[in-house]
């Protein structure tokens, strides 16, 4: 498996340029640790996510550290395809060789303040200026792209729908589980994939995952569920949906790296024999101490579980 750490640019309470910061002491954390990938999520409408632009800010990252830069994930249904197309040219000629790209519909609140709460809408906007982005990056579409994109990189969708998934293996688009999905849900999306693919081959997986070290897994489990409490009562007045708070049962206590190293070890070898070949670890805490912590010991496992996966 392809190890990266998922970055979320939370408000900390200080200044919005000490949050950017941060991300670089963040980076070079995951980089001594074996982390080879940072993905970058996007947030609109949002006063605790800071990163509305993940273009931007993979310029600005890919300035200060040598790590592949992914998506994850760009919100098609904001954006026309050719200006999202114009950026990802520019970045491979700038740093060629450094990004992979996915893409969403976007959270409940996102949704909301794009599409009128109208999930269908965005979801099949998205598929569709996807296709677009597609037919620009590989020089097929009908008006040509300036700069031209000096090399397509790997493309995702985060979506189990069934027609999302469709799309996928029918254009070699690779799959993004999210943190919320669990494990059955990543295997039935594999095999859907693996089935509509016109080769029959099976998807480039990448599975996002909270992970939090700690002495035992029911402290550990106990820090994450209060600081995604303390989030919910921060997100409450935005009023996102309620669809998207939920978790299902078992994906944090039983199929999320939370605990010791020894049960870590145990679910990392569970993802690599179901496919997955990135694996993209979310700090589970606002405090950094901890996150720091966790990343440094979880080094002897990426090492032993590591595999690059070319982009």
């Amino acid at each position: 498996m392809e190890f990266g750490l998922i970055m979320m640019f939370d408000d900390s309470g200080n200044d919005t340029a000490s949050v950017y910061r941060h991300s670089r002491l963040t980076a070079s954390h995951a980089r001594s640790a074996g982390f080879s990938t940072l993905w970058l999520t996007e947030h609109h409408g949002n006063p605790t996510r800071l990163c509305p632009s993940i273009p931007l800010m993979m310029g600005y990252l890919a300035h200060h550290t040598p790590m592949t830069l992914g998506a994850a994930t760009i919100l098609l249904s904001h954006y026309s395809s050719r200006h999202i197309a114009e950026e990802i040219g520019m970045l491979t000629h700038m740093y060629p060789n450094r990004f992979a790209f996915g893409f969403a519909k976007g959270g409940g609140s996102e949704v909301m303040l794009h599409d009128n709460g109208d999930e269908n809408h965005a979801r099949r906007t998205m598929i569709d200026r996807l296709g677009e982005v597609h037919t620009f990056l590989h020089g097929s579409a009908k008006q040509p792209l300036y700069p031209s994109v000096q090399t397509p990189p790997p493309l995702y969708i985060a979506s189990k729908e069934p027609e999302s998934i469709r799309y996928a293996a029918r254009n070699g688009i690779g799959i993004m589980a999210g943190h919320k999905w669990t494990l059955e849900e990543t295997a039935e999306a594999a095999a859907l994939y693996q089935e509509e693919h016109p080769l029959h081959h099976a998807p480039d997986l990448m599975l996002s995952r909270f992970f939090l070290l700690g002495e035992t897994h029911k402290s550990a489990l106990s820090s994450v569920t209060d600081a995604i409490a303390k989030r919910r009562e921060k997100m409450e007045p935005l009023r996102e949906s309620r669809h998207n708070n939920q978790w299902r049962e078992g994906v944090l206590e039983e199929e999320s790296p939370i605990g010791e190293l020894q049960d870590i070890e145990k679910l990392f070898r569970r993802y690599r024999d179901m496919g997955v070949t990135r694996l993209a670890l979310r700090p589970a805490t606002a405090d950094s101490e901890a996150t720091f912590n966790s990343i440094q010991h979880i080094r002897p496992l990426i090492r032993s579980y590591s595999r690059q996966v070319k982009i």
